[in-house]
């Protein structure tokens, strides 16, 4: 299983959360310390969803 970190959907900076290949995260809350946002992300198979509010 390989991990990799969960990038910002606005300016692409690394994040602190971390996830593996088979993870699934709905409606996860992720803050970015780069652009000081948070938003609501879905990640599944790797892929980064942004959902609308």
């Amino acid at each position: 299983m390989r991990s990799a970190w969960v990038l910002c959907p606005f300016c692409q900076a690394k994040t602190k959360t971390k996830i593996l290949d088979d993870s699934i995260l709905l409606r996860f809350p992720l803050y970015c310390p780069r652009c000081k946002k948070e938003m609501k992300v879905d990640v599944i198979q790797g892929i980064i969803y942004f959902c609308s509010q």
